[in-house]
């Protein structure tokens, strides 16, 4: 189950080494088998993706083909990635994919405490304490170790898709604003063109105001990501939403500081790491003191073993295990 990439495959190589059989996308045996369960990730994928033509039938052949599951005694499981849509077009298709979704789903796992406190909040009538509630596991020994190697300057990095609930043009604006001296290093590409023309603009106004911007615009590779993230001086997640902690997770697994905008589920993690995560305003205040501490952040030896000890407490195996308990 390698192929698949990342969370589902690790999830489905976990669950084998526990005595189930996973089965990757393969319509046609779905067709020809009974399933116990059936383990949804992104449902609104089908409905953002593709033409709006093409969406409409793709939304419809899966959760046609989702019911036919069902009726044949499959549970539905979904694990809550996201608690929202984090698109902002084809709302009529996304609320009609979110009912049905809802109505076929028999379980929710969720993948941190804020987020299951934020799906209540905005879907009480979904909410219920029989959900399961599991920590993203990390990806440690899933990635290849990257050759160790000091930071090339002390800069902090954006690293990975741009897009717009990542809030990179409010932080952009945010340096410009404060003059932030530190360099910002930005690695990844942005699929909409309007929004990374946004981008393009913040940048240049941020160069005009003093700032040392760098923009690689392209996608990198997971393995390179861990590579890049390893020879980070700091990461800086400036997400206007964020509900579940993979990338933290594994900039934290390198031992890599974060720079992350106040968002409970940061604060949450924040309650276990420590000094490894800062959480920044809105308003960005003190936030060239923040970057530069965080930039030359000294570990310390208890700062690592209170890191390591939180890795080692979210192991693949352990979320496995909790795992059966919403199959059955």
């Amino acid at each position: 189950m390698s192929k698949l990439n990342p969370f589902p495959g690790l999830l489905a190589d976990s669950l084998e080494s526990r005595g189930w059989r996973v089965d990757d996308n393969e319509p046609g045996k779905y067709l020809r088998t009974a399933y116990d369960a059936v383990i949804i990730h992104w449902p609104d994928h089908f409905s953002t993706t593709h033409s709006l033509p093409v969406a409409w039938v793709r939304t419809g052949m899966f959760f046609s083909l989702l019911s036919y599951l069902k009726l044949r005694g499959a549970r539905v499981v979904r694990i809550v990635h996201d608690v929202d849509e984090l698109h902002r077009h084809r709302r009529l298709l996304r609320r009609i994919n979110r009912r049905l979704s809802a109505w076929l789903t028999d379980q929710y796992v969720f993948l941190s405490a804020s987020s299951r406190e934020a799906f209540a909040a905005k879907f009480p009538e979904l909410a219920s304490p029989d959900h399961q509630t599991l920590f993203h596991p990390h990806f440690r020994g899933h990635a290849p170790t990257p050759a160790a190697a000091a930071p090339a300057r002390a800069a902090l990095r954006f690293v990975g898709d741009i897009r717009v609930y990542k809030g990179l043009d409010r932080f952009l604006a945010l340096y410009a604003k404060q003059r932030i001296a530190t360099p910002l290093e930005i690695i990844g590409h942005c699929d909409e063109p309007e929004y990374a023309a946004t981008i393009r603009t913040l940048i240049d106004k941020a160069r005009e105001a003093g700032c040392t911007i760098d923009w690689d615009d392209r996608r990198p590779g997971h393995d390179e990501l861990d590579t890049i993230i390893a020879q980070s001086a700091a990461i800086v997640l400036p997400y206007t939403v964020c509900w579940n902690s993979g990338m933290a997770v594994k900039v934290l697994e390198h031992s890599t500081a974060l720079l992350c905008a106040d968002l409970p589920l940061f604060r949450e993690i924040g309650e276990s790491v420590g000094p490894w995560i800062t959480c920044y305003k809105p308003d960005g205040s003190n936030l060239a003191a923040q970057i530069d501490s965080v930039i030359h952040y000294r570990v310390l030896k208890k700062d690592a073993d209170m890191l390591s000890h939180y890795l080692d407490s979210l192991s693949w195996d352990s979320f496995a295990a909790g795992f059966e308990g919403a199959l059955a």
